[in-house]
């Protein structure tokens, strides 16, 4: 009898979860149904930017998007009544030759970097946002980040200041 390998195993287990169960992620309203972000990571596709209302990237499916997202509220970027919602997130976002593959996330909708923002490298995660603040160049005092995102966009790592990276 063969050995399998602890990744094969992990494999075959996830595979044969989501055969038997569908989608964790059928609709909006259903539960995550997979081993925190990880799962979440290994068994979507690459290329989307994720949200979740509980932590572990579990609870709710906000939304996932491979696009730009101005108003998490508003309907055609991914997320619907979403803003001031997510507890953790992840970028699983695919290569891109121009550099875009970081996500900023916004206090405010629009992109609107004044009242803080936090860029994520692709393939990171933050199981809980509720330790995490926004970068202010300000130096006001920044908004803690679980709860409060209501948009994002993709950007290059240059676009980001040093003390705004999180996962």
């Amino acid at each position: 009898m063969k050995r399998m390998t602890r990744a094969a195993a992990v494999a075959t287990t996830l595979t044969a979860a989501l055969s038997m169960t569908g989608p964790a992620w059928a609709s909006d309203t259903s539960t995550s149904q997979l081993a925190g972000c990880s799962g979440v990571a290994n068994a979507w596709r690459d290329g989307d930017v994720f949200a979740f209302n509980q932590v572990s990237c579990g609870g709710t499916m906000l939304g996932h998007s491979p696009g730009n997202d101005s108003d998490w509220n508003a309907s055609g970027g991914g997320f619907v009544s979403a803003a001031n919602r997510a507890v953790s997130v992840l970028n699983d976002g695919g290569a891109d030759d121009s550099g875009v593959t970081v996500v900023a996330f916004y206090d405010k909708i629009n992109y609107d970097h004044v009242y803080g923002y936090r860029c994520m490298q692709r393939g990171d995660w933050v199981n809980d946002l509720s330790g995490l603040v926004y970068h202010r160049n300000d130096g006001l005092t920044p908004a803690r980040m679980s709860g409060t995102i209501s948009s994002h966009q993709w950007v290059t790592a240059g676009a980001c200041h040093k003390n705004s990276w999180m996962g």
